[in-house]
């Protein structure tokens, strides 16, 4: 189940598996919860995330004309380490084979704005 506002901003996303809450998303601004916990905050160039206890780095995404995430990165001791590295179908989906994804599917830090930046929807199977 999603809520929105009335202009269409994204407030929350409960997920239920077996009748049950399974994941929880909670959009404020550019903070972003997942299960209550924060996940990350959005910034114009990509994001920031989580690392542990009060530790903080900054992603940034590289996109083309059409707004697609076409690399993911982040700084580490002064070297760019590419996290993400997504290809697309002429649709939209993902060509997994010649993709590179360093975050585990579903995880705290896995950055989901992908095709046109928007957030891919996974939860139940659609794959939106």
């Amino acid at each position: 189940m999603t809520h929105y506002t009335t202009s269409g901003q994204k407030l929350r996303q409960e997920v239920y598996l077996g009748g049950k809450t399974d994941l929880t998303r909670d959009y404020i601004g550019p903070f972003v919860y997942m299960n209550n916990s924060i996940s990350h905050v959005k910034h114009r160039h990509g994001r920031f995330i989580r690392r542990g206890k009060g530790s903080w780095v900054p992603e940034f995404h590289i996109r083309d004309h059409l707004g697609n995430t076409r690399v993911v990165f982040i700084l580490h001791d002064d070297e760019k380490v590419i996290t993400q590295e997504p290809n697309y179908y002429p649709f939209g989906s993902t060509i997994s084979s010649i993709s590179y994804n360093h975050y585990k599917t579903g995880g705290l830090n896995e950055n989901r704005y992908l095709y046109n930046s928007k957030e891919f929807q996974d939860d139940i199977g659609l794959n939106w």
